[in-house]
């Protein structure tokens, strides 16, 4: 048996896998007593603040399979994560054998640390998510959120065309964006290489369909370097 969870998973037995502790809220007890290691492959997305797709937990492992194969992170949370007040377990590269991190809005409501296996920056140049406002808006309103909502269309319009959001790797944006001939290449979804290692890049289109396909290695004409800085604070101030 073959169990393939891209966005929700719901198994029940007699004895199994428990929920998680490091995303920061409970989860459901998965349990598969009979199921071997190489018979089971579970994909957890983690979605923080918007939680716009249910996930499967992964951390507390009570059988044979100790630790997850991969987990993806959709923009996670920057509040409670950073700074001097920090928890001190997170997600990271250690979460599981292979972690993907897609920050969608770095320094706002998603972490601006590279900690998986493979960190993607979709748009790291621009002041914000192409076709998303800039401003002060409420706080959890659409428009605020836009930003950091990106991170799970993106891996949604991914999993339907999974050719579509190619990112090239680089020590740095910098190096990134001046670069003409890219060959260290992975693809934002379900089929990024895991022997990938470090920071990728990409840019996408405003409006759906986001990705660019080839054309996305490229930086955007108008680049620009300052990005939203959401005091950590007032982030706190709405979570706590």
């Amino acid at each position: 048996m073959k169990i393939e969870c891209n966005f929700t998973c719901n198994l029940k037995d007699d004895d199994g896998i428990r929920g998680p502790h490091r995303t920061g809220g409970p989860g459901p007890e998965l349990r598969a007593p009979s199921w071997r290691r190489s018979e089971l492959y579970l994909l957890y997305i983690n979605i923080v603040l918007g939680l716009e797709i249910p996930s499967v937990p992964s951390f507390t492992i009570t059988t044979e399979l100790r630790m997850f194969p991969r987990i993806t992170g959709l923009d996670p949370a920057r509040a409670l994560f950073e700074g001097t007040l920090a928890l001190p377990e997170g997600l990271d590269r250690t979460s599981a054998r292979f972690v993907v991190i897609v920050h969608s809005d770095p320094g706002g409501y998603g972490t601006a640390k590279p900690a998986g296996t493979v960190d993607i920056w979709p748009n790291f140049g621009e002041k914000g998510q192409p076709g998303c406002p800039q401003g002060d808006f409420d706080k959890f309103s659409a428009d605020d959120l836009c930003d950091h909502d990106r991170a799970w269309r993106y891996f949604v319009e991914a999993i339907r065309s999974p050719l579509s959001f190619p990112a090239a790797a680089a020590t740095s944006y910098d190096e990134w964006s001046t670069a003409h001939d890219h060959k260290n290449v992975v693809y934002l979804g379900d089929l990024t290489d895991t022997r990938a290692r470090g920071n990728y890049y990409l840019t996408t289109n405003a409006q759906y369909p986001y990705g660019k396909g080839d054309a996305g290695l490229a930086p955007h004409p108008k680049q620009y370097r300052e990005r939203r800085h959401t005091s950590l604070l007032k982030l706190l101030r709405y979570i706590i």
